[in-house]
């Protein structure tokens, strides 16, 4: 169904191509795939392998931009697995059983269990959807143990079941359906431990930030609570900076202009960057536009420290709605074109509001006037665009959010 990854812009605008109408062939065999597959999903008794299959399918869904139906797999592969687990530790308890015989099946149940909590938190991000049992269990484990020296060259059985359990729960999920019938690099295989280890650490952070911001409404944005956003943001960011330099160099990314190979993963990886930090300085920009004036009675410091992080969150929305990988079909999708519209929301809430220009820049030159491209409109007009390729097979939310922004720019002119 995925096209192979290339980040770089197709140049200009996609000339009326929509997603409906791209790879139609190979759209449709994965449907029937999947339609035969879905039969066969309710004959499994509840377990390991079950939760597997809700996990594949929730992927699957979300390739085809079907959220809620996506959320309702990942929800019942955290109730089975709930019930899995539970069951688990009432026969190995009294039985004191541990150790070396259950260690491919201990691997197994540990990355299952973090790619269905961090798909279920994915979605709570989004959506004020109800979560599994999941998250009530006092689960003893940080991380999941990581793949044995020896893993590429074990049984298919003990492959297909790693890599199914280990797939990350977002644009790098097509690796998994590829590598589920043959053995995988050991580079390969290194690249995707790295980023689902990734992922978890970063989840954490997330959470924290959306404690910090999030938890309640806007009006804890006021003047009254600048301090501690400036304090809790710069804490956060720190964070975000320690997790980032510990990134290895296969999800590293340096310049997306320039000639570094890139993946997948590692394009993903840069996503999540700019996807956390703008959540991270978006309130900034709500406060300078709706409590600006007051600002400077925090202190000249903090007046500063308030223009700094607008700044960032306004470079960040260029830099988001920057025209790469518009039409490629991943995991992800869904999640980025919402991450978009919020970057080009908070660009045109700051060009009404005054803080920058979204009108065309015109400049007096003496062969005459001159209309030079404006980066906080090209960035609204990208992500229009992409918005359009994919309306026609995603939620109505797309197609009307579209509407809306077009309606906006063309307003202002």
């Amino acid at each position: 169904m995925a096209r192979p990854f290339d980040p770089r812009y197709e140049g200009g605008y996609l000339n009326d191509r929509d997603s409906s109408s791209d790879w139609t062939d190979e759209r449709e065999a994965a449907r029937a795939y999947y339609q035969l597959a879905r039969k066969r999903i309710g004959l499994l008794d509840p377990g390991l392998m079950a939760s597997q299959c809700h996990v594949l399918s929730g992927i699957y869904l979300m390739y085809t931009l079907d959220p809620l139906k996506s959320w309702l797999e990942f929800h019942q592969a955290g109730s089975m697995y709930f019930l899995y687990l539970k069951a688990q530790a009432v026969i190995e308890e009294p039985s004191g059983v541990t150790s070396t015989l259950m260690q491919p099946h201990r691997r197994l149940e540990q990355r299952l269990y973090w790619t269905i909590l961090k798909s279920e938190c994915e979605f709570r991000v989004q959506l004020d959807l109800a979560q599994s049992d999941l998250c009530k269990l006092d689960y003893p484990y940080l991380f999941p143990s990581p793949p044995t020296p020896e893993s590429p060259a074990e049984s298919p059985y003990e492959i297909r079941n790693k890599d199914t359990s280990a797939s990350p729960s977002t644009a790098g999920s097509s690796r998994v359906l590829s590598q589920a019938s043959s053995p995988i690099s050991r580079e390969a295989e290194q690249q995707t431990w790295f980023y689902y280890l990734s992922e978890i650490a970063v989840r954490r952070i997330e959470n924290r930030m959306l404690n910090a911001f999030y938890k309640k409404n806007f009006e804890n944005w006021s003047p009254k609570s600048l301090r501690s956003m400036i304090r809790a943001a710069e804490e956060i960011e720190a964070q975000l900076e320690t997790w980032h330099s510990s990134l290895p160099d296969v999800l590293r990314v340096q310049d997306l202009d320039a000639d570094q190979a890139m993946d997948e993963l590692r394009y993903v990886t840069h996503g999540r960057i700019l996807s956390l930090r703008s959540m991270l300085y978006r309130p900034f920009v709500y406060y300078a536009i709706h409590h600006g004036d007051e600002a400077h009675h925090s202190g000249e410091n903090d007046a500063q420290r308030l223009q700094d992080f607008v700044t960032k969150a306004l470079n960040i929305c260029v830099e988001m709605s920057n025209g790469h990988a518009m039409t490629y079909r991943h995991h992800g999708t869904w999640y980025g074109l919402r991450e978009r519209l919020a970057a080009s929301m908070t660009l045109l809430g700051a060009g009404i509001a005054g803080l920058i220009t979204l009108g065309n820049i015109r400049q007096s030159a003496s062969d005459g006037e001159q209309i030079h491209g404006n980066p906080y409109r090209q960035a609204i007009l990208l992500c229009i665009e992409q918005l359009r390729y994919w309306e026609a097979e995603a939620p109505a939310d797309v197609g009307r959010a579209r509407e809306l922004l077009a309606n906006f720019i063309t307003s202002i002119g």
